[in-house]
């Protein structure tokens, strides 16, 4: 586990960013996945707009694929 720090997961994807663990384009990534989350869970509570398409859900989870390889499978196949 990561144990990045912060009250809510904002606050947890910037923490991974300044420690290190993950590059600039992966939070900010990251960012964006949470909001489309946030769509999905609780309506109109972020700031993606709505035009989103079934393609915005299979590039999420492509990103969370490369997301997962840089932040474990990457580092536990170089050890």
């Amino acid at each position: 586990m990561e144990k990045a720090e912060g009250k809510d997961l904002y606050s947890q994807i910037d923490d991974l960013a300044k420690k290190g663990r993950i590059t600039e384009t992966l939070r900010q990534m990251a960012q964006r996945i949470r909001l489309l989350g946030n769509k999905g869970s609780h309506g109109d509570f972020s700031d993606i707009n709505d035009t989103l398409q079934p393609k915005d859900a299979d590039d999420a989870l492509t990103f969370m694929r490369h997301f997962l390889d840089h932040v474990y499978v990457l580092p536990a196949q170089l050890n």
